[in-house]
């Protein structure tokens, strides 16, 4: 028989069995972001499937890649694409999806404009985006618009699994050493992300 559960559509659909039983005013209000908020589901077989979508035109990126999400949750769906075209196709074919890692720079255009439209017509899904530079500037210009970490594909295995981790749980992952640079007393200001958390 199909059992009720709770899931918050604003990070991992993992969670869903985990939170059976769990109460609105039992979890962290820190844990919902605005315009975040919790929907029921159906659970048939004792788990939901997490859908990821996986964004990036090389190969060995993706397979890498899919190799951290598999560690972080064997059962997860994972959807590839390697232009910004087909991931738009993969969105509107799945709409449910949990997590989307962008690529920075994609063949068809630049990643943070494909994070402005999933900001727009899918805030629910959590997104991190991957770059192989962690430059301060692109790191800030992606969690101000709306990104919720910022990965560079040169960070270790354990740096990937600790920062998706993270994003899942609710958080927001940024590269250590831009913390310390925005710590300065002459760096920018805090990202919007930041600032309202």
């Amino acid at each position: 028989m199909p059992r009720r559960v709770e899931k918050d559509v604003g990070h991992s659909g993992h969670w869903g069995c985990e939170l059976l039983g769990v109460t609105r005013q039992a979890l962290a209000p820190h844990r919902l972001r605005k315009g975040r908020h919790l929907q029921l589901g159906i659970c048939n077989d004792g788990a939901t499937t997490m859908k990821i979508l996986l964004v990036d035109d090389h190969v060995l990126i993706r397979d890498a890649m899919r190799s951290v999400l598999i560690e972080i949750d064997a059962s997860a769906t994972i959807h590839e694409a390697q232009s910004i075209r087909e991931a738009a196709a993969l969105i509107a074919e799945t709409p449910d999806i949990s997590l989307a890692l962008l690529d920075l720079g994609l063949p068809d255009g630049r990643g943070l404009d494909l994070l402005a439209d999933l900001r727009a017509s899918h805030p629910s899904i959590a997104v991190v985006m991957l770059s192989a530079f962690s430059d301060r500037d692109n790191v800030l210009k992606s969690l101000d618009a709306g990104a919720q970490g910022f990965i560079a594909k040169t960070a270790t295995r354990d740096v990937l699994l600790g920062a998706l981790r993270l994003v899942l749980a609710g958080g927001v992952y940024i590269p250590p050493e831009v913390l310390v640079r925005t710590a300065e007393p002459s760096a920018a200001p805090m990202p919007r992300a930041l600032r309202y958390r």
